[in-house]
């Protein structure tokens, strides 16, 4: 039954404006139906090009729950609009309902539609075609704990140090570290001649900051007098450190002229009246400066005796053999480290695979149980299945992980909506509608083929059939095979298994697809899977 309802609103504008039509109708596809079936309830609206139409909110159809609702059709006509929406109404409780009058706004202006009176049927139950079966006894169900995630979450752990101390090791703190050793392996006379070319190409003097680079100069000169003959020279002013110095030439252990000797005390005392007394030479006075501290150098390293070179020269050597032991060292503590966590990695997931991984049993705890399509059918996956458009009428439900082998594909829909969909497709002739049950079967295996061309991209597909039937007593049908999958340039060798059952005019099919080398766990997965199907 057709029922239809037509508001007629005339609106008048200003003067200035022209008369303006809207023209409101609202349909339903029937006035009775059963708990849970759908309605299809249609609004059309009438009006100018220019105007802004807002639609009822799903809330204004209370008592009946909103399913769906279908985008807007728009029809031009002249110098007006049809707009046409649609909506998938349900109850699920049985009575006597009136859908009251719904709102639209129309450039702002309110209009209401007529409201429409529905009765909701009870389902009767046959007991005699679906016969009552004695309640089962409740059975203990052993808890299985997450073992596996714990083994998981260890293995990235090390993995992730042994990885982020060998890029820290190697890229971060390798350079600098050398470089440090290189200017440590320099004897002190070298070291302290570089230590001046980096501040003759230092900002000190640019920035006027006498008192920093008076402070360098004379603690490379101070440094290399301690380690080169040994005199305690950065902890002592620079009177002590003169008369210290007088001892050395006094004992025959240093050779410098007193000309050398009154020059490093000017540049002392010089440093200590810009440090301490805020003196600011000129520039070039600093550089000047710099050059008597070089020549300095020069003369102090000339004037070291043989024999104490000698000595210096050994202890040089035992210094730079102990530099060399602990980059070697560092070097082994490095390699072991990295090859211990692999180690580890390696024994706790062969460990895994081989006790735990292969033993674990599949829990259901977390699965997902829920109802699709129309009439609905419920099953219990591992997550909530994704709704797929096929056509205007038919829906399909996925599931595909990249973390599960495993696919799932579900289709709840009436038989006659399919049928209907295959005609207008092209794939059946509109006389062959409504034939006998093999008919009907067949068609259901070449459905299930073409989804497997189409959606797993199969081909060379086995299939081979045989009855089933569900623990609710549902008779029904499982097709079963192998395809190859062509993925890119490669293939893959795959399974299917296929269920698929026709109940008073509503088709019900469920397919699995797995890599054939995961043929035991995932047939494991669908045998739980479809364990938990109930046909409503």
């Amino acid at each position: 039954m057709n029922i239809k309802f037509s508001l007629l609103f005339p609106c008048f504008l200003s003067l200035s404006s022209y008369a303006q039509q809207v023209n409101i109708s609202a349909s339903a596809d029937r006035s009775e139906m059963k708990i849970g079936e759908q309605v299809r309830y249609k609004i059309t609206i009438e009006t100018d090009f220019t105007a802004q139409v807002i639609f009822p909110d799903t809330y204004q159809f209370t008592p009946f729950e909103v399913v769906n609702e279908i985008p807007i059709d728009t029809f031009r006509e002249r110098e007006k609009f049809r707009l046409i929406k649609e909506y998938r109404l349900t109850q699920f409780d049985s009575g006597h309902y009136t859908l009251p009058p719904l709102r639209i706004d129309v450039n702002k202006r309110a209009y209401q539609t007529d409201s429409l009176r529905f009765v909701v049927q009870d389902v009767a139950i046959d007991t005699l075609k679906q016969p009552l079966y004695e309640i089962k006894p409740a059975i203990e169900v052993k808890k299985v704990e997450k073992k596996g995630y714990l083994v998981y979450w260890l293995l990235g752990i090390i993995a992730f140090v042994a990885i982020f101390f060998a890029v820290y090791w190697f890229f971060i703190k390798k350079k600098p570290r050398e470089q440090k050793d290189e200017i440590a392996l320099l004897p002190p006379f070298d070291r302290a001649l570089l230590k001046l070319k980096n501040l003759q190409n230092s900002r000190y003097l640019i920035e006027s900051n006498h008192k920093e680079y008076y402070s360098v100069l004379t603690d490379i000169i101070r440094k290399y007098l301690e380690e080169e003959i040994h005199i305690s020279a950065t902890e002592s002013t620079t009177d002590e450190l003169l008369t210290k110095l007088q001892v050395f030439l006094d004992a025959g252990k240093l050779h410098l002229s007193l000309d050398v000797v009154n020059q490093l005390r000017n540049v002392l005392q010089k440093a200590d009246l810009v440090k301490f007394a805020k003196s600011k030479p000129q520039d070039f006075e600093a550089e000047d400066d710099r050059k008597s501290i070089e020549t300095i150098l020069v003369k102090t390293n000339e004037g070291i005796p043989d024999s104490i070179r000698e000595a210096e020269a050994i202890s040089n050597i035992s210094e730079q053999q102990s530099i060399v032991l602990q980059k070697k060292r560092r070097k082994n503590i490095l390699i072991i480290s990295l090859v211990t966590a692999l180690l580890i990695a390696l024994i706790a997931g062969t460990w895994y695979a081989f006790t735990i991984g292969k033993d674990e049993e599949i829990n259901m705890e977390d699965w997902i149980t829920s109802s699709y399509g129309y009439p609905p059918v419920t099953i219990t996956t591992p997550t909530v299945l994704k709704r797929e458009k096929v056509s205007h009428q038919l829906d399909r439900f996925i599931y595909h992980h990249s973390d599960n082998p495993l696919s799932i594909m579900l289709i709840a829909n009436s038989l006659k909506d399919y049928m209907k969909d295959l005609v207008l497709s092209g794939q059946i002739d509109s006389s062959q509608e409504g034939q006998e049950e093999n008919f009907v079967n067949e068609l259901v295996i070449k459905m299930i083929e073409k989804e497997l061309e189409k959606y797993f991209n199969g081909e060379n597909i086995l299939i081979k059939e045989e009855p089933y039937t569900t623990t609710q007593g549902v008779v029904g049908h499982k097709v079963f095979g192998s395809f190859v999958r062509k993925n890119k340039q490669e293939q893959e060798r795959m399974l299917y298994q296929s269920y698929f059952f026709i109940k008073e005019e509503n088709l019900y099919m469920i397919l699995f697809a797995y890599p054939e080398e995961d043929k035991e766990h995932s047939s494991t997965l669908t045998e739980k899977i479809i364990s938990t199907l109930v046909i409503q």
